[in-house]
This record gives structure tokens, C-alpha cells and sequence, in this order.
């Protein structure tokens, strides 16, 4: 325990002692003196607050911890009952009626309900305790060594700050709008006054601590005064229910206006018979038989003299005539009766009072306003209602069409001299409303008057040439059931469209198009009407006719013509039209078919009034632009050539359904593919061959083809011309051209046309010997000399003999080194009475032998598949046979040998088989003895 200094003052700064290490975790419980309690006081540099907050006390605290759902269902009951209980005692009931007694039965026990539940929870609340804790818990985190840590706070008694002066301001200011309520004779600030007084009276029982017990007993004060007390008077002040009336007697034979008024009396007294009975418990008023009324209507009031008659006794009185009427003058019967003012809130109201009993004819005189309502002038009949009721208005101006809801009559005729005389009978009934406005048109009895106003689009196309007809039909007057289109000669309607449009029928011998509606049309409407007319190939003249509207006041129109990007509009004249911008044309026409014709433009617009002759146009297809890039490499051989040509096609303008190409003498198609192509076909067209490339549809833009050329090769031919694909269809074509020779063939430029030589490392091409080329044009030309190079070959020979019994089996290897040029086939010398001779190797296809002997060899001709270059390796067996008797004598092993190269050496390995002894004699020139480890591995392999 501390003190700090004393002071007079409310608020006291508690500081804890420093101490000289940190704190991680501080716990401060403040404690004050009994019957005092402590209240925090938050600074802007102090972020420390107390954990145990004071709780709010407040009726809106408790009103949010469930307590609102009893509120709620309290006044929606309160609401409900008191509304079955004035339902069942408003004007027209009658005391304990089977409405009454029904409203009564259930509004009643829901108003105690809610009286009673709202009583439970005032008592809950009321029960609930104010303890406020009077100490205040701190928790602080890290302190600092040697900080101070201070707080201030409010030492208080322990009721004090529970009520306030505040919490009572809204009651006062509630209170003094009830006093200034009762000062105002304004309907709206009164009422509005009152219920404003009880939302701030409330708002104060719910700022009070615990002041649910309060609000609560504020809702049972405002349901007793506001909702049972008047549903207790209102029932008290019901009539007593009428005795039933008794039958009408019936009507007797008379002429016809007797007959007229007895029906009105006979009415009257049977609508007004509840009125009557229900206002039994009101002071006598007599009996009021008829009032009759007429007058006119004229700058914005209305003057009625009327004549009302009265069975009245002493002291009877009606209340006859209402505001906001004004009473000018009355017949008072020399003072038999008497005229009375009664003032209810601001509603003034004449009465007139019998001084003697009889039977009055009162006439009177008196004025009342009009007011404008919903379009329409009116107003109410201010008079008291009576048995039979009848009125006649005269109103001078246009004709008028004039309503009322409760009439039970109505005649209306309107004079030539501009006068509306309107005569009403009205029922037994108050504030009878009685409106006029301008009469309406009726068009369907009105003479048709329209115009017409065309706007018309011909678009030629490949044989026909589409029509579009955007009709708008102003009327001026009447209403149109019908149509009638005037169609030209030779334009066929295809169809009519609008979602007006019932049904249409096109009659081409008469040229109309009569269009039915499938209800009257009365304002502008649109219709749209598509045609063709036959028309022949490009390029063809036409002469289009207008369409015009039958029995039209007045016609005109604008006349377009539009193309799609695939027909081209030459020349177009006119007759009756004249020419205007195309930026006059609406642009929203030819979009609306832009999806049918592909680049639709308006190419000529006119305008026109009345029926135009029509126009002529001539039009003509669009020729494609068709821009072909080629990239072809063209592969020379000896036995065989090839063209590949890479085409990008670039088609612009209008689409094409095919291209085509003559095919070069002396190759074939070996394949054709392409994004767009679906197939191709070849024709003979005279000496020349034809390939059609079929794409799948109409094309435009961008297509890519691959054509795949082969033909025979150069053979021993010394000068050749390049094969030239050429789109026919083309505009203009360029590409590039790569010539690859075989190795060993070499090609020398000799003429060209349309063309210019390349560097190939510029494209991208590093191989030796290719020549490339930039094609200039279509039709170019391009021919060149052709040199083969000599072969330089180096071969290589392993040959084994096998010394047998009677023969010997030779089986060689040899390796060639072929350079400068191919080789298909290969020549090989062996001994002359070699048999069984096999030659194999890879490629080889056959082996024949030869005519020529050479020291005892034969030459054989190996033929390969295609043409060597490099290293090739051939293996050759054969036999050769022995004399029988050989035992002692020499055997003569003879090598083979490679024909037609240009160096060669060998290796020759000697053996025997079974029981025969080898010796060697002496060595040719030319052969020496060498270790068979100088033979070279590829050949020992092979051998093997």
C-alpha cells in the first residue's frame, strides 16, 4: 500500500515504483476505499486500460441480450388485436354484429396478451441488480527498467454517475412538444407531435441504468391509452343493431318517367337503409327525400342551384351542405328553418334546422372548387345525401368524356354548340366524386392517314440480286389493319418480318404484298420486307424497281446500293433519284445483314419522294488477288531428281475455290498437302498435264501447300533445264530456289530469266556445291550445264584360300574408299574358273560376270541398290577346283582384284584343311611376307 499526496481533487494519478530490472508481465489490481468506486480516465499518451471494464447498464444494453424478441412479439400483438377491435366497431357496424363480436372475441385477448407479457418482463428487469465492481485490474506486458507507469482514474462514490442530468433531456424535450402539440391547430404537427413526444420519453427509460423495467411499463401506459381506451369508447358509441326493414312494395303501371322515378326512390331507399339505421343513435334529422341539383362548370369552380326536399319535425336538423363548398344563397321558408354552422378540427359544414314540423322544398345556391387529380378535373358533391339523388352539370369547350365510380347512372351528350350536359343519378351516399378530362380519340372510327417512308438496299450477288425494304409508317390519323405494298415487276417478296406482322401474302401476278396485323396499329411501326430478282452470271445490267405503299398521303425514301466484297458495282444509273453522301445512309441496314454478305459496303446511296422509276446498275465479280511465295529446293542425281516446292498463297480480295499448275515434263506428283486443300486432281490438257489443287471451301487470306515433285535423274545428260511450278491463277508470284547436286556432279548457270543468284549462307543453307536463286516473277526460266567429276577410289583387300581336298575356297573382304562422286556400280576381277562366286555387302541387288578375261580373271559387275559415297566394305566367296591327282604338285593360289580404282593394295592368307602339308615356295614379286597382325581389323572382322 501507498498514498500519494492528498488532493481536493476528483481525479488521482496512481504511479507504481520503478524498479531496477525489467518486467516482462505486471499485474495492477486498484483498489479503492469502501463505498467508493474507481473510474478509469483514458490520455492520449497512456495505452494502458483496465481488463475489467465497466458494463453498460443501460436499457439499450439489456434490450440487445434477447429482451427485444418479447418487445417485438408484444406490440405485434398489441397491434393486431387493437386493429381486429376497430375493424369491428368502425362506421357502418353495429353493436354486437357478427363482425363486432368477432373482432371483439380475438382482438381483446391479444391486447391483454401482450399487456401481460410486457408485464412479466418488467418484473424480470426490475429484479436485476446494479453492482458495479468498485477496483480496476491492469495487466501490462514488458516494462522497461526503471520506467514509471501511471494511470489516472476518478474516485467516486459508489451511486454516484449512475444517473445523470443528461439521461433525462430527451423526457423534457419529449414533453415540450406535447405542450406545443396542444398549441397548433395543424392535423400533422398535432398527431406527429404525439408520437414524437412518446419516442423521446422512451429513449429515456432506456438510457436510465436498468431502465428495462421502465421501458417496458412506458409500452403497457402507451397500449392502455392508445389502443384499449378508444376500442373501449368506440364500442360504447356503436349503434344497437336495426331491426330488419321491411319489404318494398311493388311498383305499380304508369308512364315512363313515373315509372323512371319510382325505380331511382325504390333504390335509394334500399342503399340507404343501412346508412339510415346506422346513424340511428345521432339526433333526428327528419327524412330527406330527394335533393336535386344543376349548374355549371366554368374557370375552375363549379355553380350548382339545387332543390332538396325535407320531412322534417321540430327541432330536426341535417348537416346538408359540406366544405369546401360555399353557400351563396337558400330558402329558409320565412324563418321556418333555420341555418346552423358546425366546425369540426377545419372542416366547416352547414346545417339546417327545422323550426316547425312539414315537408320543405328548400332551394339553394353555392360554389365549390375544382380539383386535378390522376389527369382528370372532378369534385366531390358536397350536399347530404339523400333518398333519390339526381345531378346535371353543362359544361361549354371540347367534348369531354366524364366518369363517376359511384353513379348509378350516367347520360352524356354533347351539343353542337360545344356543350357537354351530363345527368347523373347518384346513390344514397356522401362524397359522390364526380370527374371529367378530354374525351380520347377513337381511331378506329377515324378516315386512315398515314406516311411512308422507305429505306431500301439492293445488293447484287452471283444470279440474283437481295433486296431489303425497311418500311416505317407514320399515322397521322386512324388506325391501319392492313397493308398493301406495291410490288415491281420481276422482284419476288421472300418474306416479311415484324413481330406485328400476323400474316402476309405475296401475289406476283399483281404485284402486291398485302400484309395483315394482328392487332390495329394506331402509332409509327416498322416492318422489314426481303425480295430477290433473278439475275445471270457476271457480268450483268439490271434494272431494279422501288417498292411503294398503296394509299399512302405521302412517300419518301432512300435507296441504296451495297456489295460484298466479292462483287465489284461497275456503273449505276437513275431515274427520279437523287444522289446523296453515303454517310446519310443509316450504316445500321447494312449491318444488320453483314453476317449474309461477307464485306458488305454501301457503294451508292439516293433519296426520293413519291414513286420513283428506279434505278439500273451493272456489276461484275471482283477478280481475286491471289500473291504466291514459293521456296523450292530441287535435289540433283544421277538416277534420280526431286522438287520440293513449299507455296504460301496469300488470297485477298474475293475467295477461290481452286488453283492449279502445269506439271514439268519429266517429273510426277509423288504427294500434295496443305491446310486448306481437300484433294487434288490431274488432266491432260493438250501436251501438257494439269494438277487442280480442290480447297475445301471458298478461301481468302493466308494458305500453305507442299507439293512433292520426282522425276528421272541427269543420267549423261550435259545440259538441263530447271522444272518450273507455276500457279496459274496467280497475280504475281516470288519465292527462292535452291539447287543441291549430288556429290560428284557440278552445275554451271547457262541461261536465266526472271531470276537472280544468291548467296546460299544468306539463306541459311551451309552445304558445299548448292546454288540458290531469288525468283522474280512467275514465267521465269533458268537452265544450266552440268559436269560430273571423276570418282577417286582407294580399295583395300583381305582374301583367305582354303586349300582342300580337291579344291580351293577363297573367301575375300574389300574395303573401298570411294570420293569425289558416287558409285552404283562396283567391278571386281576373279580367276576365271572361280565357281559358286557370292558377292554380299549392303545395297548389293545383283552381280554379273563380264566378257573380259585379263590374265586369267574374269570381271564381275556388283550393282547396288542406290549410289555409294565413302566407305563401302564387300565380301566375295568362291571355289576353285583341283586336278584329282595334285599330291606333290604345285598349287596356284590367284588373287582377286578391284577394277577401275584408282590405288589398291591386299593381303593374301594361305591355309590347308585336313591331312595336307603346306609348303610355301617362292613369292611373286610384288608379294612379301607380313605378320597377320598388320592386317587391318575391319578386314579380320569381316572375315570372321
Amino acid at each position: 500500500k501507498f498514498s500519494p499526496k492528498p488532493s481536493n481533487d476528483d481525479d488521482v494519478r496512481v504511479t507504481l515504483p520503478m524498479v531496477d530490472s525489467p518486467l516482462l508481465l505486471t499485474n495492477w489490481n486498484v483498489k479503492p476505499d469502501q463505498d467508493y468506486r474507481l473510474e478509469f480516465k483514458a490520455e492520449k499518451n497512456n495505452n494502458l486500460s483496465p481488463t475489467n471494464q465497466h458494463p453498460d447498464l443501460s436499457g439499450f444494453a439489456r434490450l440487445k441480450q434477447n429482451e427485444w424478441r418479447a418487445f417485438l412479439l408484444a406490440g405485434f400483438a398489441a397491434f393486431v388485436g387493437g386493429l381486429l377491435v376497430r375493424c369491428g366497431t368502425r362506421t357502418g357496424r353495429h353493436r354486437w354484429d357478427w363482425q363486432n363480436v368477432l373482432g371483439q372475441l380475438i382482438g381483446w385477448p391479444l391486447m391483454l396478451g401482450s399487456l401481460v407479457l410486457l408485464g412479466f418482463v418488467a418484473a424480470n428487469a426490475a429484479e436485476q441488480s446494479l453492482h458495479v465492481e468498485p477496483e480496476l485490474v491492469f495487466t501490462s506486458s514488458v516494462l522497461e527498467a526503471k520506467k514509471e507507469l501511471s494511470i489516472m482514474v476518478s474516485n467516486l462514490e459508489a451511486t454516484a454517475a449512475l444517473y445523470s442530468v443528461t439521461i433525462f433531456l430527451p423526457a423534457v424535450f419529449g414533453i415540450g412538444i406535447w405542450v406545443y402539440r396542444f398549441q397548433s391547430d395543424d392535423d400533422v404537427v398535432r398527431r406527429g407531435g404525439l408520437l414524437v413526444g412518446w419516442l423521446f420519453i422512451a429513449w429515456t427509460t432506456l438510457l436510465v441504468p436498468n431502465g428495462l423495467h421502465c421501458f417496458a411499463g412506458l409500452a403497457i401506459l402507451f397500449v392502455l391509452v392508445h389502443v384499449a381506451w378508444p376500442s373501449v369508447t368506440a364500442q360504447i358509441n356503436l349503434p344497437p343493431k336495426p331491426p330488419k326493414p321491411p319489404a318494398p312494395p311493388k311498383p305499380t303501371e304508369g308512364v315512363a318517367p313515373a315509372a323512371a322515378a319510382t325505380t331511382a326512390i325504390l333504390l335509394g331507399l334500399f342503399l340507404s337503409a343501412g346508412t339510415a339505421l346506422g346513424q340511428a343513435a345521432k339526433p333526428d334529422g327528419g327524412q330527406l327525400l330527394s335533393v336535386v341539383q344543376s349548374g355549371q362548370v366554368a374557370s375552375s369552380r363549379v355553380t350548382l342551384t339545387g332543390t332538396l326536399k325535407w320531412e322534417a319535425k321540430a327541432g330536426s336538423r341535417i348537416q346538408f351542405l359540406s366544405s369546401p363548398a360555399v353557400l351563396k344563397s337558400i330558402d329558409l321558408k320565412d324563418g321556418k328553418l333555420k341555418l346552423a354552422q358546425f366546425t369540426v378540427g377545419k372542416l366547416t359544414s352547414q346545417q339546417l334546422i327545422a323550426n316547425e314540423a312539414g315537408v320543405y322544398d328548400v332551394g339553394f345556391e353555392y360554389e365549390t372548387r375544382m380539383k386535378h387529380s390522376n389527369g382528370m378535373w372532378g369534385f366531390t358533391v358536397p350536399t347530404q345525401p339523400a333518398m333519390v339523388n339526381l345531378l346535371s352539370l353543362e359544361m361549354r369547350g371540347q367534348e369531354l368524356e366524364v366518369t363517376s365510380t359511384d353513379a348509378v347512372s350516367l347520360k352524356h351528350t354533347f351539343t353542337k354548340d360545344r356543350i357537354n350536359k351530363v345527368d347523373l343519378v347518384l346513390p344514397p351516399k356522401p362524397n359522390v366524386r364526380v370527374k371529367w378530362k378530354p374525351k380520347a380519340r377513337d381511331e378506329s372510327i377515324e378516315k386512315p392517314v398515314f406516311y411512308a417512308e422507305f429505306q431500301q438496299l439492293f445488293i447484287p450477288t452471283a444470279g440474283i440480286v437481295a433486296g431489303v425494304h425497311d418500311l416505317k409508317v407514320r399515322l397521322a390519323q386512324g388506325q391501319l389493319n392492313d397493308l398493301t405494298i406495291a410490288v415491281p415487276d420481276g422482284i419476288t417478296v421472300t418474306d416479311a418480318t415484324s413481330k406485328l406482322v400476323n400474316s402476309w401474302r405475296f401475289d406476283p401476278e399483281v404485284g402486291t404484298l398485302q400484309i395483315q396485323f394482328s392487332a390495329p396499329q394506331k402509332a409509327t411501326f416498322d416492318l422489314r420486307v426481303r425480295s430477290q430478282q433473278t439475275a445471270g452470271a457476271f457480268p450483268y445490267e439490271k434494272t431494279l424497281g422501288l417498292l411503294g405503299v398503296n394509299g399512302a398521303a405521302g412517300e419518301l425514301g432512300l435507296a441504296g446500293l451495297g456489295t460484298s466484297s466479292e462483287v465489284q458495282l461497275d456503273n449505276a444509273s437513275v431515274d427520279g433519284l437523287a444522289p446523296i453522301n453515303l454517310e446519310d445512309f443509316p450504316a445500321a441496314m447494312a449491318q444488320s445483314v453483314q453476317g449474309e454478305f461477307a464485306g458488305l459496303t454501301v457503294r451508292r446511296a439516293y433519296r426520293y419522294s413519291g414513286r420513283a422509276s428506279g434505278l439500273t446498275l451493272t456489276a461484275s465479280a471482283v477478280q481475286p488477288d491471289i500473291r504466291i511465295t514459293s521456296s523450292q529446293r530441287l535435289s540433283l542425281g544421277e538416277d534420280r531428281s526431286v522438287l520440293l516446292v513449299n507455296l504460301a498463297a496469300r488470297i485477298t480480295r474475293a475467295g477461290v475455290f481452286k488453283l492449279s499448275f502445269v506439271l514439268p515434263e519429266g517429273l510426277e506428283v509423288e504427294s500434295i498437302t496443305g491446310n486448306a486443300l481437300s484433294h487434288w486432281t490431274d488432266i491432260e490438257d493438250g501436251d501438257d498435264t494439269v494438277v487442280t489443287l480442290h480447297l475445301k471451301g471458298k478461301t481468302e487470306g493466308n494458305a500453305q501447300f507442299q507439293v512433292n515433285l520426282a522425276g528421272a535423274g541427269l543420267e549423261k545428260t550435259e545440259s538441263w533445264q530447271v522444272p518450273r511450278v507455276t500457279i496459274r491463277e496467280a497475280t504475281k508470284e516470288n519465292g527462292q530456289l535452291f539447287i543441291i547436286p549430288e556429290q560428284g556432279i557440278r552445275v554451271y548457270m547457262k541461261d536465266r530469266e526472271g531470276v537472280s543468284q544468291l548467296d546460299p549462307k544468306q539463306a541459311g543453307i551451309r552445304d558445299r556445291g548448292v546454288l540458290a536463286f531469288r525468283l522474280l516473277q512467275g514465267d521465269w526460266m533458268l537452265s544450266f550445264d552440268v559436269e560430273r567429276v571423276d570418282p577417286w577410289i582407294q580399295a583395300v583387300f583381305l582374301q583367305d584360300a582354303s586349300i582342300r581336298q580337291g579344291m580351293v575356297k577363297y573367301l575375300g573382304v574389300l574395303e573401298y574408299q570411294i570420293e569425289n562422286t558416287s558409285l552404283k556400280t562396283l567391278r571386281v576381277a576373279l580367276p576365271d574358273a572361280a565357281q559358286g562366286v557370292a558377292f554380299t555387302g549392303n545395297q548389293v541387288s545383283d552381280f554379273v560376270k563380264g566378257d573380259t578375261v585379263e590374265d586369267g580373271r574374269a570381271v564381275w559387275d556388283v550393282k547396288l541398290d542406290r549410289r555409294m559415297i565413302g566407305k563401302y566394305q564387300l565380301t566375295v566367296s568362291y571355289q576353285v577346283l583341283l586336278a584329282e591327282d595334285v599330291a606333290g604338285s604345285p598349287v596356284e593360289v590367284q588373287s582377286l582384284q578391284a577394277v577401275d580404282v584408282n590405288q589398291q593394295r591386299g593381303f593374301i592368307s594361305v591355309r590347308t584343311e585336313g591331312r595336307i602339308l603346306l609348303k610355301a615356295g617362292p613369292a611373286p614379286d610384288g608379294l612379301y611376307s607380313v605378320e597377320w597382325g598388320q592386317v587391318p581389323r575391319s578386314l579380320k572382322g569381316a572375315l570372321n
